[in-house]
Order: C-alpha cells, then sequence, then structure tokens
C-alpha cells in the first residue's frame, strides 16, 4: 500500500506514512486550495492556516517542514507550475541572488534612460510610468546611483550602471 499524498510505501493500516502527509490531504472543506490573483496557489490547513501550495508539496515531498530560512524557487518563473520538477529549495539569500540577476537579464533600462532618471525632478510613479518599470524599480536606482556618488565612485563611458568601482 502506497501513502495517499506522496505515493511512497507506508505500514500495513495506514493510509499516510507521515503526519505532515496526512495533515496534507486533510484539507479543511471551507478552504481548500485557492488560486491568488498573482497566480500561486494556496492551502488552507486545519482552519485559518494558510500555507504556498508550492511549500506544502515540498514538504510532503521531503517529509520535513521547511525552515523559515528556506524559500521554495520555481525555476521557470512561473508560480503557476508547482510541479515538483519545477521547484527548487533554496536559502532565501540564494533565492534574492537568483531574482536580482534575473533582473540584471531583462532591465529594461538603457545608460541614457539612467542618466534621464537620475537629474529628473520627477517623482518615481511618474518615471516609472514614462520608461514602463515599477517605481521601486526607479527607487532602487535612484538610491545605488546616490551611494555611489556618495562614495566618490566615478562611471566612465562604456561601463554598465552599478558596476563602477571606486578608485
Amino acid at each position: 500500500m502506497t501513502c495517499g499524498t506522496c505515493s511512497k510505501p507506508v505500514n500495513p493500516g495506514r493510509t499516510y506514512c507521515s503526519r505532515r502527509c496526512a495533515a496534507f490531504a486533510n484539507l479543511t472543506p471551507k478552504g481548500g486550495i485557492y488560486v491568488a490573483k498573482d497566480g500561486r496557489a494556496y492551502v488552507s490547513l486545519r482552519g485559518k492556516r494558510k500555507q504556498l501550495y508550492s511549500r506544502c508539496l515540498m514538504e510532503a515531498h521531503w517529509q520535513r517542514t521547511l525552515a523559515y530560512e528556506e524559500v521554495v524557487h520555481h525555476i521557470n518563473g512561473d508560480p503557476a507550475d508547482d510541479r515538483l520538477e519545477n521547484l527548487a529549495v533554496v536559502s532565501r539569500r540564494e533565492h534574492l541572488a537568483i531574482h536580482r540577476s534575473e533582473c540584471r537579464k531583462h532591465r529594461k533600462l538603457s545608460d541614457a534612460d539612467l542618466q534621464v532618471i537620475f537629474s529628473s525632478s520627477l517623482g518615481p510613479t511618474a518615471l516609472a510610468r514614462e520608461f514602463g518599470v515599477s517605481p521601486a524599480l526607479i527607487c532602487l536606482y535612484r538610491k545605488k546611483h546616490s551611494d555611489e556618488m556618495r562614495a566618490g565612485v566615478e562611471q566612465r563611458p562604456g561601463q554598465t550602471f552599478g558596476s563602477a568601482r571606486a578608485a
């Protein structure tokens, strides 16, 4: 006989291989699984407790509770794709580094755009609308630029933003 959640072998007379699999299978009838506006699936476990479906899947697959420092990363970037082969457990620091590097790969702003942003008196919301990025990204670029200027870093022609080194 196999577990009703993860298909691992179970002892005779049992339905699930662990308490975690039993909890995963015994979803509350009111909540169950629902999808939020951002495409992420959530699971209601025993009353009001909510958890990301991808996190619950990985916990059932690994047969242990994930630590707070562990994050489930969607390899293909689609939060709605909760297949086990698309999920990876990484530390919060590694997860942040992954998404920062993806941000750099898909950066929409040229060096000329950045110069306009740094010299403009417009607010982040207006600039974000103009360049088609988020206001948070505008604030991040402005903060990084002001930090580099304060540190006395010069940017040479042909050098990308954020790669200047202090002399």
